[in-house]
């Protein structure tokens, strides 16, 4: 009994480093990012963005 046991867990480990290795092996979706021109941004949104700069700005000194 014991020798089944030591043998499905061996099993296991081994599937279970089979599948990993293969899952590491696929490539990885890229991502990128657009610097968008201020010019592109509404008004709205640059305000709030620089609000939070100035909010940084004075935390930090």
């Amino acid at each position: 009994m014991i020798p089944v046991i030591i043998g499905a867990a061996l099993a296991g480990a081994a599937a279970h480093k089979l599948l990993d290795s293969k899952r590491k092996k696929t490539p990885r979706t890229r991502s990128w990012t657009r610097i968008i021109p201020e010019s592109e941004v509404p008004p709205d949104i640059v305000e709030k963005i620089r609000q939070k700069e100035l909010a940084r700005a004075k935390g930090n000194c």
